[in-house]
């Protein structure tokens, strides 16, 4: 298990962003949530912090979730990236996983999917997509 983990949150809609943000830190502490409003800010993000996990948004302005977890995968293969999306479509799904998402959660799900599956990578266990 990952202690104190660095969870990035990234979606660009304000309050849901600050919703996750506090259920996360009730959630799973003691951990450190760290947000970012945009795929741009989340790769700043990925240099500077070192986060053990991210938690991805799929539509965003200007770089997308997917191609983000592409990129965020590329050069941090060890860091998971968790799709929250919206969109229950397979079309997403696979493109998700074809950028190297670990796990994709249904917005509509998230009360109860999200912190297991959050707490199984940190457990260094992986899901069966």
């Amino acid at each position: 298990m990952v202690e104190n983990p660095i969870i990035l949150l990234v979606d660009d809609h304000n309050i849901l962003r600050k919703t996750l943000y506090d259920w996360l830190m009730l959630a799973m502490q003691p951990c450190r949530v760290i947000e970012a409003e945009s795929a741009e800010k989340a790769m700043l993000v990925m240099k500077n912090d070192s986060p053990d996990i991210v938690i991805m948004d799929i539509a965003m302005p200007g770089l997308n979730g997917i191609e983000a977890t592409q990129q965020i995968v590329s050069c941090y293969e060890e860091v998971p990236v968790i799709m929250l999306s919206i969109y229950e479509e397979k079309v997403y799904q696979e493109a998700s996983f074809r950028a190297g998402a670990s796990a994709y959660v249904f917005k509509t799900e998230m009360r109860e999917k999200l912190i297991p599956v959050l707490k199984q990578y940190l457990n260094g266990k992986n899901i069966q997509k």
